[in-house]
């Protein structure tokens, strides 16, 4: 866990370091970039972690990677690039600053890749004198064969599997008055989240298979936050709003065939037993509306 924690602070950090600085990362003289390493034993075998990184090709940003190595594998654990493109003021008549589009000034973006698979993108834009910071985890699905069993021309199989997917957009808005302290600050965070865990088991026999499981939706919903602060002292103020809901369930029957461009396509679905979860609501959002 602490080589996931290396991998993601050391990419906050160089994260910020690059919206400070706009220059070039030097790999040989810049003291983030040095490996790290950490050894210990499992079962009496070596085991290994190492942090390191290295400066992107543009020369305003860098690469992060955790590796695991044990029994002489090595495996990528976590891997992260930022990248700082600073706003450019031009001279009059000269052409538009580079990165200005209708959605703003993109001052950097993120990525952040566990295992070879991107879990997270996002960037930060300078839009209409706000920043905005706005990310999100594409649907992904991972799973996890568990057991298979041929029983003839049929294969008796049981998986696992994990879904998830969401979007986080932060802004600050500076509202800037005269005399100064009667300036403001408005500030909003809105996350969309959904995660889900899934077993099933089936016999699948050439172009279909059939078979039963159950899933729960670990957390599905949105929420959000919004502030305004005032620099005269007044008491800042917030509100809350969003809807989540926790551990929905359902156990069902399926049938998939794979006749259309070999991937499975799942062409009945039959739930014989659902719970609704438990549900929470913030501000004017209500667990009555769908």
């Amino acid at each position: 866990m602490k080589s996931f924690r290396y991998g993601i602070c050391s990419s906050l950090i160089l994260f910020s370091a690059s919206f400070a600085y706009a220059e070039e990362v030097s790999p040989q003289s810049d003291l983030l970039l040095k490996p790290m390493v950490q050894k210990s034993k499992v079962l009496g075998k070596p085991l290994s972690f190492e942090e390191k990184a290295q400066a992107l090709p543009s020369g305003l940003g860098v690469l992060s990677e955790t590796q695991s190595q044990f029994l002489g594998q090595t495996t990528s654990l976590v891997s992260a690039s930022v990248e700082a493109i600073p706003p450019a003021t031009p001279l009059p008549g000269a052409t538009p600053i580079p990165g200005a589009t209708p959605a703003g000034i993109e001052l950097g973006r993120t990525d952040l890749y566990i295992g070879g698979t991107r879990v997270w993108a996002g960037d930060l834009r300078f839009v209409n004198g706000a920043l905005v910071y706005t990310g999100g985890v594409a649907p992904t699905q991972i799973p996890f064969p568990l057991f298979m069993y041929p029983l003839g021309p049929v294969m008796l199989e049981l998986d696992a599997g994990v879904e998830f997917e969401g979007a986080l957009v932060a802004s600050l808005t500076p509202g800037l008055s005269y005399p100064l302290q009667d300036s403001s600050l408005d500030a909003r965070v809105e996350a969309k989240l959904a995660a889900a865990a899934y077993i099933q088991g089936y016999a699948s026999l050439y172009i279909v298979r059939a078979g039963v499981g159950g899933r729960v939706d670990i957390v599905e919903g949105t929420t959000g936050v919004e502030a305004h602060l005032l620099l005269n002292g007044q008491k800042p103020y917030a509100d809350y709003l969003g809807k989540v809901v926790l551990l929905k369930g359902d156990v069902y029957g399926f049938v998939d065939t794979n006749i259309l461009f070999g991937r499975w396509t799942r062409v009945l679905h039959k739930s014989f037993f659902s719970w609704p979860g438990k549900c929470f609501a913030f501000g004017v959002n209500s667990c009555a509306k769908p």
